[in-house]
């Protein structure tokens, strides 16, 4: 651009990064080091919470990079920090592994975009994206083409982003939630693989949360190794087919439905063709009343549970029909009439 300073602004126009070096007319505080010929100037990146250091001082932020263009060397991961995505945008799988931080949004009416193959991570159990607006998260059903959601300490998806040669190792829990609130419509999860997530922090968050008046259609995926509950539904009609929900953790045996698969509270979801294993119940269904569930369940396989289902109350009328019980402590649907 033949000038030696970046201005990023954000999607309202507010500056919110510069980055300035040698004799550039704009930069922060004081300007970077002016690289010679081959060289550039990368950001430092934090040692103590292995982020980007972002001191609002370009001389001690960067350094000189021996190598002419920082392609040189690929990032180990782009950064949303309490980012609001306001305007439509695709996250590129050969951009950079994807780091979420805080609470990251989809407004309504806004589409995110995640191509098939990316790697999205959480910082840590305060991290969640909330989804106000449309997901499409459609991968392939290859093992590189699927699309990956994960907590910054997994190694195995998107490499050692935060550069600790696998000294910590991600637990269930280790990030919040994908909720789907009121707003949301006509989101899309397939061929994905979601893991560690469910945090409990005063309240027991799901992996994924899908709320009243919102439309999810989840699909040929693989939802492992969370707290609380793979899935829970709260007065929604989601579609959820062809999908492994594996190894959900007990955080707290005093808390209804903890540690199940999926978990309804209302509305009419169909869930069929799934492999509901390794959990406490494989579905729970709650009494909500007035909005009760008339969920669909159809032709799922429920293996190694404390229960296949647990139905609680007396004001749901779900349907079932062709699903298969293996190996669970109760190879039933449990009924128990609900107390205050």
């Amino acid at each position: 651009l033949g000038r030696s300073y970046t201005i990023m602004p954000s999607t309202n126009g507010v500056i919110i990064d510069k980055v300035g070096y040698g004799l550039a007319g704009d930069f922060e505080n004081i300007a970077a080091e002016n690289p010679t010929s081959g060289k550039s100037i990368q950001r430092k990146m934090d040692s103590a919470t292995n982020k980007a250091q972002d001191t609002d001082n370009n001389s001690i932020d960067f350094h000189i990079f021996d190598a002419s263009t920082p392609k040189a060397e690929s990032p180990r991961y782009c950064l949303f920090d309490n980012y609001t995505f306001a305007q439509n945008t695709t996250l590129k799988a050969s951009t950079c592994t994807y780091l979420f931080d805080g609470t990251n949004s989809v407004s309504s009416g806004i589409v995110l975009t995640i191509e098939q193959g990316a790697v999205v991570k959480f910082y840590d159990s305060y991290s969640n994206l909330n989804v106000n607006g449309t997901l499409k998260a459609v991968g392939g059903s290859s093992g590189s083409e699927k699309i990956i959601f994960t907590s910054f300490k997994d190694d195995e998806y998107g490499g050692d982003s935060n550069a600790d040669d696998g000294a910590f190792l991600p637990l269930e829990g280790s990030w919040m939630e994908i909720d789907f609130n009121s707003t949301s419509t006509d989101s899309e999860l397939e061929n994905i693989i979601l893991r560690y997530s469910g945090t409990f922090l005063g309240t027991a968050h799901p992996a994924i949360g899908i709320k009243e008046g919102s439309s999810v259609t989840i699909k040929n995926s693989i939802i492992e190794k969370n707290g609380n509950n793979g899935i829970k539904i709260e007065n929604a009609s989601p579609i959820i087919d062809s999908v492994k929900i594996l190894n959900q953790k007990v955080f707290d045996s005093d808390i209804i439905a903890n540690g199940a698969g999926i978990y309804i509270t209302g509305g009419s979801p169909q869930i069929k063709n799934c492999e509901i294993e390794n959990n406490t119940d494989g579905i729970y269904i709650m009494n909500a009343y007035p909005n009760n569930s008339n969920a669909v369940i159809e032709n799922n396989i429920f293996k190694n549970n404390v229960s296949a289902v647990h139905w609680t109350g007396s004001n749901s009328f779900p349907t079932f029909s062709g699903n298969e019980a293996i190996g669970n402590g109760y190879n039933a649907i449990v009924f128990r009439t609900q107390t205050p």
